[in-house]
């Protein structure tokens, strides 16, 4: 109960850091309709893992990091371009102020032997100290950044964005496995009911020792009678404190055609490799998989 309950929050914690910063990049992207795309495709991922659709979920997995590794990106990467824009700015305003110098020079030579120039002079010498200040404001912005840093930081949310979706994605396959044994022991309930095993005293006593009996009577297809060949092996090694292969080894059965005969249905219904019937007949007698009298095997 304490594991399923921490893959529950571990699922749930995941969904809502990634729409932290997927709805906000869907709606930069595409106007408030972006909160129905980031939660459908949230919805999407969950479904495609559950569903054991491993490539559509990792496509699904990437386009929803996308938002998130965009959001936490952004400021690293808006701040590295303000600084190649303020390098260039740079550059520019120096060319400026030369250039400017070069008529303040020429506007102070002509004062000496004019008048009137003293206007010209202090308009030309306030664009200088200004374009100066810019120039001092956009070096010490860019002493204060720490590339390092910034890149750092952004790489670290980046990886721990993937772990935590991994994390996600383990979660859920582990919910699903869960899940699978829960409804396979549900559907498998009414056969289990009509399967006991032979209390110890009563083995002892007998002349032949079936593992298993059956308690209904109503007739059986064959196909019917070996889907209860993994229950019974179940019940008997439940029954034995024993493992499949110690079991195989002491009735002297393939460990191969035992797992064919476990999935036998489905491997049949596919077209694949099933055991042979002599082994399957073998294995519900070594199980004692048996019909009332006179009714033949179970």
């Amino acid at each position: 109960m304490y594991k399923k309950s921490i893959n529950y929050f571990i699922i749930i914690a995941a969904a809502c850091l990634m729409q932290w910063h997927s709805i906000q990049f869907w709606i930069n992207q595409v106007g408030y309709s972006g909160v129905g795309w980031s939660l459908m495709l949230e919805a999407v991922v969950i479904w495609y893992w559950w569903s054991s659709k491993q490539i559509l979920a990792l496509i699904a997995s990437l386009l929803l990091l996308m938002g998130p590794i965009h959001e936490i990106t952004e400021p690293a990467l808006t701040n590295i371009k303000h600084q190649e824009q303020a390098e260039n700015l740079n550059d520019i305003d120096l060319a400026e102020i030369i250039r400017l110098e070069n008529s303040l020079k020429t506007y102070e030579k002509n004062s000496e032997s004019r008048i009137g120039w003293s206007g010209r002079i202090d308009r030309i010498q306030k664009q200088i100290n200004e374009i100066n200040s810019q120039i001092k404001e956009r070096i010490s912005y860019k002493s204060n950044f720490d590339f390092i840093e910034s890149s750092s930081i952004a790489l670290a949310q980046v990886l721990a964005l993937l772990i935590i979706m991994t994390a996600q994605a383990l979660a859920i396959s582990e919910l699903r496995k869960k899940s699978k044994l829960i409804i396979s022991d549900n559907f498998d309930k009414e056969i289990l009911n009509n399967i006991e095993i032979i209390p110890e005293k009563e083995i002892r006593n007998a002349s032949e020792k079936p593992s298993l009996k059956i308690v209904k009577n109503h007739e059986e297809n064959e196909s019917e009678l070996i889907n209860l060949i993994p229950l019974a092996l179940k019940k008997v090694m439940l029954r034995d404190k024993i493992n499949q292969a110690q079991w195989c080894k002491e009735n002297d059965i393939s460990a191969k055609n035992l797992s064919l005969a476990k999935t036998h249905s489905m491997r049949l219904s596919q077209h694949k490799e099933v055991a042979p019937a002599s082994e399957l007949t073998r294995i519900c007698e070594k199980l004692g998989i048996v019909k009332t009298e006179n009714q033949g095997m179970l």
